[in-house]
């Protein structure tokens, strides 16, 4: 430490950490024109077509311009195969299959529908903040659907993203009216592969996710798929892309899920996000394996800079979680968890542009401050001393920390620096460095990543 006059210190282990939820907003549709079918399924949003049982619809185009949805496959509609058809125009879903099972979306190209859910006078969503009319409206919609196949699609240029399994009950995420006293229903045994899904803003690329409490999804393969990210858009925003899997609502689960040999590049959010975000939510056995990841998470939605795959339990619990053999490369953090000391990492290669591989953060806690005698003696830290400060809990073969640091009363006229390196370095190397630099008495704060000396210490 290099200073003109003295301070104290406090230094904490942080992390920083964000989630999308949904809700739904009942509200009135307006007129259905003639070529649609007005409130599908007791949607209250109409339909350019509705499916019937074992119906296969083939080797079209579905211009649902002027239509809420644009193929609607409901409840007691098992069966349906959709297959080379193209869909597109459709103001919310693309597809709205629901309460459904057996259902079969392949070859086909699904773009440029979702950009008429927002409305201003819709309350916003928790956690995105869009002022919609339905909760979730992606280009493909399952939403308490099962047994089924989303294969060998294009998916792109939607506005509220891309592919989207969920459960259903209570709250319908795709719907406009809303049954307080629908039983819940699970999305089970699906499977998304081998889908081409890029340029979808205002939702990630591929979800499933829960959207009740208490509800659950199990049985889910997202395997083979390639998410290319495009960046921003002046019009519609970041290219949100990204693989999620995403317990959101309390008492909420998803069980046995593979994210496998999927290719995600340019993600907004992280390549792949592992969350259990609310109390009593969890995950249980989630696989994310052989994946390549490029370049993710470029607006720092979970991890606090650019990051491959991200596992983290805010508020629920994840077990079982096994993330291996995958190639992170161009990310800060290769692999970023939180929360989820239960996870199993193995095999995994950092590509170029690696800086960190793997940075698995426990819960935030004070380890250091010297205005009380936390971690080191209650007293000011005089100019060319230091602290050698040990960090308790750290995982097992980590390199490096987290640490938020923050310098306050600093005594006397000019300014201050403060240099934070492994326990074994010597204070003369060390202070070539700053971390954090101070003018005057106020506290003076900065997030810093520290690599860890040997015996699992650092010196400030």
């Amino acid at each position: 430490m290099n200073e003109a006059g003295r301070k104290s210190l406090i230094v904490g282990i942080v992390a920083v950490s964000t989630a999308l939820l949904s809700v739904t907003w009942s509200a009135v549709a307006g007129a259905a024109p003639a070529s649609c079918t007005a409130d599908a399924g007791g949607t209250g949003l109409s339909a350019a077509v509705v499916a019937q049982a074992n119906q296969k619809i083939s080797a079209t185009t579905v211009d649902a311009t002027g239509c809420d949805i644009g193929i609607y496959v409901g409840s007691g509609a098992t069966g349906v195969t959709i297959d080379g058809v193209t869909v597109t125009g459709a103001n919310f879903q693309g597809i709205l299959a629901e309460k459904t099972s057996a259902l079969t979306v392949q070859n086909s190209t699904v773009d440029g529908n979702g950009f008429h859910t927002i409305d201003p006078s819709a309350p916003p969503l928790p956690g995105s903040g869009l002022n919609s009319k339905v909760g979730q409206s992606f280009g493909i919609s399952l939403f308490g659907v099962s047994d089924s196949t989303i294969s060998g699609n294009k998916v792109f240029d939607n506005g509220r993203g891309g592919i989207g399994i969920m459960d259903n009950g209570p709250n319908d995420p795709g719907a406009l009216t809303q049954n307080p006293k629908a039983p819940p229903v699970a999305s089970t045994n699906d499977v998304i592969t081998n889908n081409q899904v890029w340029r979808n803003y205002g939702g990630c690329a591929i979800v499933v996710a829960t959207q009740n409490f208490g509800g659950s999804l199990s049985q889910l393969t997202i395997s083979g798929n390639t998410v290319v990210g495009t960046g921003m858009s002046q019009a519609n925003g970041p290219d949100i892309g990204g693989i999620v899997v995403a317990a959101n609502l309390p008492g909420s689960s998803l069980s046995t899920v593979s994210v496998s040999g999927n290719t995600i590049d340019g993600s907004f959010e992280g390549g792949v996000v592992v969350n259990a975000i609310a109390p009593t939510s969890s995950t249980q056995n989630v696989t994310v394996t052989g994946n390549t990841l490029r370049a993710n998470n470029f607006g720092a939605q979970e991890a606090p800079q650019t990051a491959g795959i991200l596992v983290y339990a805010p508020g629920g619990q994840n077990t079982g979680t096994v993330v291996s053999n995958n190639t992170n490369s161009d990310q800060y953090y290769g692999i970023w968890t939180y929360k989820s000391s239960q996870t199993t990492l193995t095999g995994n290669v950092a590509g170029p542009g690696t800086t960190i591989p793997v940075s698995q953060v426990s819960t935030p806690v004070r380890v250091l401050d010297t205005r009380s005698g936390v971690g080191a003696a209650k007293a000011p830290v005089g100019a060319g001393q230091s602290v050698t400060l040990a960090l308790s809990g750290v995982p097992a073969g980590a390199t490096a920390a987290v640490l938020n640091l923050t310098a306050v009363g600093l005594s006397g006229a000019g300014s201050s620096f403060v240099a934070a390196c492994p326990a074994a370095t010597s204070v003369a190397s060390c202070a070539k460095t700053s971390v954090l630099n101070v003018a005057g008495s106020g506290a003076v704060a900065n997030e810093v990543t520290v690599p860890i000396g040997s015996d699992g210490k650092v010196t400030l």
